[in-house]
């Protein structure tokens, strides 16, 4: 699940369908693997839409192990998540409760009913497995996108941060990672921006993506 193997692996995927050139969005987890695309694939990739984490992880230093409690309320699950074994025994049954946990302290704008619909997919022992392996691979990723960063991304980068969480971080560091940053901070919203602020984020993206979308319709 590092990164590099995602991107790959979605790559092959856009070769089955068709898909010479792309453009890509990411939220979180898929602002990781949407910086590997970028960053590994930049003769495929046109433009690059990035939400919701201050840098790809290993692309910029970490964060101390003892940082000040409201970054910690929102970084803890990262190493928690990668011990081996113990969290599946700790989250099974108690699904409701740690994930509940991270919608709350990570923005808290979401509706309870798609809390639900999230957490309803991850409550089997395959799919919480599955869930954490991004984070058990973080090594492989850190390792890849120390490299990643000593090139700057060439394609556009839409920076995006939620005013309630990252807010403007996102940008200033992508600054340092690419040569064509444009920042956006969504009004009134926390980390989950897709489901607090769906239609500022739909026209964020419909601008950014026009050129790729007319170019699209030309063909």
């Amino acid at each position: 699940y590092d990164t590099g193997t995602v991107a790959r692996d979605l790559i092959g995927l856009m070769d089955a369908l068709g898909h010479e050139r792309i453009a890509v969005a990411g939220h979180d987890t898929g602002f990781a693997v949407g910086y590997a695309l970028a960053a590994d694939y930049a003769d495929r990739v046109t433009r690059v839409a990035l939400a919701e984490i201050p840098a790809p992880p290993g692309a910029t230093p970490a964060p101390p192990l003892f940082v000040p409690r409201p970054l910690n309320e929102k970084l803890w699950h990262i190493p928690f998540n990668r011990a081996a074994g113990l969290p599946e025994q700790l989250i099974a049954g108690r699904e409701d409760v740690y994930f509940g946990y991270e919608f709350a302290i990570q923005g808290g704008g979401v509706a309870q009913k798609t809390i639900d619909y999230y957490i309803s997919l991850v409550s089997d022992p395959t799919s919480l497995t599955g869930s954490l392996g991004f984070y058990r691979s973080f090594d492989e990723t850190l390792a890849q996108n120390a490299e990643r960063a000593q090139r700057k991304l060439t394609v556009p980068v839409l920076a995006i941060g939620g005013e309630r969480s990252y807010g403007a971080h996102v940008e200033e560091n992508m600054h340092g990672l690419a040569e064509d940053v444009t920042g956006l901070v969504l009004r009134g919203a926390g980390h989950w921006v897709a489901e607090e602020a769906p239609e500022q984020l739909l026209d964020a993206l419909r601008t950014f993506l026009a050129p790729d979308l007319a170019a699209s319709a030309a063909r």
